[in-house]
């Protein structure tokens, strides 16, 4: 946009505004740690970022992270927005795509987890594979998650109830076993009694 409109001072101010979420990250937030992701990573950015940017940002926080990264430099995935789907540019879309990513994408093993942020990328993908690619986003949740669950295996390898909230509703349930077999109990006797003194029926 600062390219398209140089001289228009709301253009130049939205420009220094906009940015890819990995960059937030890297030029944004200085003292953010990035939850660890100890996992092989194969990336393949979009055209248009790697035209009129880079992935820089994105390799950086993903390093960060600790992920076993593998930047691809690998073109286009043939899909470019809606070209892959016109009938007529069908086959030059496979063809960009079977060129050299295909190859990256079934040489990467199923463990390793497969990183593009251009949904027709991740179109591209998942339909000539049936792999499916990760925006930066969603792996930055996963590496949250798993981080939580390996934070909760440390402190509980038990799986006992971890905090005031499970003991309260372990003894609530305690409790009301208790009262319900009392209250059972005192009926069956009163049932019992019926039976054995007239007057009490």
């Amino acid at each position: 946009m600062k390219d398209l409109l140089p001289h228009d001072h709301n253009a130049q101010r939205l420009s220094k505004q906009s940015f890819t979420l990995a960059e937030f990250f890297e030029t944004q937030t200085p003292h953010y740690t990035p939850q660890g992701l100890n996992r092989k990573v194969v990336v393949h950015g979009h055209c248009h970022q790697k035209a009129i940017m880079s992935m820089s940002h994105e390799a950086s926080l993903l390093k960060k992270m600790g992920a076993d990264l593998e930047l691809l430099d690998s073109g286009c995935c043939g899909m470019a927005g809606s070209f892959g789907f016109e009938k007529n540019k069908y086959q030059v879309s496979q063809t960009v795509f079977k060129h050299e990513l295909q190859a990256h994408i079934e040489t990467a093993s199923q463990e390793t987890i497969l990183i593009a942020d251009g949904f027709s990328c991740k179109t591209q993908i998942k339909q000539n594979s049936g792999r499916e690619a990760l925006h930066i986003a969603q792996v930055m949740k996963l590496a949250l998650d798993q981080g939580q669950l390996e934070n909760r295996q440390l402190e509980n390898p038990a799986g006992l109830p971890r905090n005031d909230g499970y003991r309260r509703e372990w003894i609530t349930a305690g409790l009301a076993t208790l009262l319900i077999g009392a209250a059972l109990a005192w009926h069956s006797s009163k049932q019992a009694k019926s039976i054995t003194d007239p007057k009490l029926s």
